[in-house]
């Protein structure tokens, strides 16, 4: 049997599948107050007002519409299969289809909230739950996702943004897997005793210039989030790293080699915390206060008053300085995205409501911890920045 891909154009025959995918399919994984709440969104009113807001994608054969999926911006959406024609690849077929019009639309992210019955639909495609939404999600193989798991490798690769071309070697037990969102990579590297690859394997006499990378970095961080990149000199970060000014440059090359370093390894730590936050059990909305609160409570605390580096950079540096825009405009893009998808999850299961945009509200998150970040520096108390967290959450209700 055949099968054809095209635009939808019906918006009765998309609601026919859809309504009977749900009591079918869906229906052995919900309960059926949730099924008929779900129903309500795809009437075919509902579907034809969806066709002039979103890409709508049918699979047809002789005539007969028998499965739909759709493209809402970044987000995929509406993934059905008739019941009768389930399990003959017209999943698969749907998704190539939204994969070329992603692409064609210049998309870097694709965000997949789909329900258990959608996994499996791309070869390739992660058997297990994604961070970018706490469902069981199905993504193309060209498509990466961050993995809520700390999957483990052994990695020999030299890092390409290393001026000094560290190689980043380490146990298998220790470092997790490249972590990658969509076109934008990051690592959360955790290196000990990594010499610089300039210094040869024997360096004769005297003592060899052997550091812990990432605790050089994380000192260097300390320093530059209290005086800002101009206000740091090089004597302070030797001062703050206890690495002497030689070791230093031959790791490093310069201040500004050291500052993107920092920077990138705070905005990887910035997203891997608020992803693992995001992904922990329970409800969509309470992972959301969850995340808040952290920021709250780090933002309460005594290092709260000396300030985040991320933000301090981004007063400082943005949009001047092209390298460190474009990392910090990344860790805002891949917080948002984290945050729609969270949203999209707290909507599916009736825990936040559906009236609410959810990049608009993602949005408002982002300046909501951001906007921590900075009252952190005139000492609030912790029930003070909870006060404000639960505001924000009443906003949602």
């Amino acid at each position: 049997m055949d099968f054809e891909v095209r635009a939808a154009c019906d918006g009765d025959e998309v609601s026919r599948v859809i309504l009977w995918a749900l009591q079918q399919t869906n229906a052995k994984e919900y309960p059926s107050h949730v099924i008929e709440r779900i129903g309500l969104s795809f009437t075919p009113a509902a579907i034809r007002e969806q066709l002039g807001k979103r890409r709508v994608f049918v699979a047809v054969t002789a005539d007969r519409v028998v499965g739909t999926a759709s493209l809402d911006g970044n987000v995929v959406r509406t993934v059905f299969i008739a019941p009768d024609m389930q399990r003959r690849g017209i999943g698969r077929l749907l998704m190539a289809e939204i994969d070329r019009a992603a692409r064609r639309a210049g998309l870097h992210v694709l965000i997949v909230p789909s329900s258990v019955t959608a996994e499996g639909f791309i070869p390739g495609w992660a058997s297990r739950r994604c961070v970018i939404t706490t469902m069981a999600t199905s993504a193309p193989s060209s498509w990466s996702t961050i993995s809520i798991y700390h999957r483990t490798a052994v990695s020999r690769r030299r890092d390409p943004r290393s001026r000094s071309g560290v190689s980043a070697t380490a146990s298998r037990n220790r470092l997790p897997m490249r972590l990658v969102f969509g076109t934008d990579q990051f690592y959360i590297r955790r290196m000990t005793s990594v010499k610089s690859s300039q210094e040869p394997e024997h360096p004769g006499p005297g003592r060899p210039r052997e550091f812990d990378i990432d605790e050089a970095v994380e000192a260097a961080i300390e320093v530059f989030r209290t005086r800002g990149y101009h206000g740091t000199s090089v004597r302070d970060l030797t001062d703050g790293t206890g690495i002497a000014r030689g070791s230093l440059y031959k790791a490093f090359h310069d201040k500004r080699s050291l500052f993107l370093a920092a920077l990138e390894q705070s905005t990887a730590g910035s997203v891997q915390r608020i992803a693992e936050t995001l992904a922990q059990p329970g409800s969509a909305r309470d992972a959301i206060r969850e995340t808040l609160m952290g920021y709250a409570r780090r933002a309460s605390a005594a290092r709260g008053q000396r300030g985040c580096m991320i933000t301090t950079a981004a007063m400082e540096m943005m949009p001047n300085d092209v390298e460190a825009t474009a990392l910090i405009t990344r860790m805002y893009r891949q917080i948002q995205d984290l945050f729609a998808a969270t949203i999209i999850r707290g909507q599916a299961a009736g825990d936040i409501p559906r009236r609410y945009d959810e990049r608009a509200t993602a949005r408002l998150l982002l300046c909501t911890i951001q906007g921590l970040r900075v009252l952190g520096k005139t000492g609030p108390t912790e029930t003070e920045m909870a006060e404000l967290v639960d505001a924000v959450m009443r906003a949602l209700a």
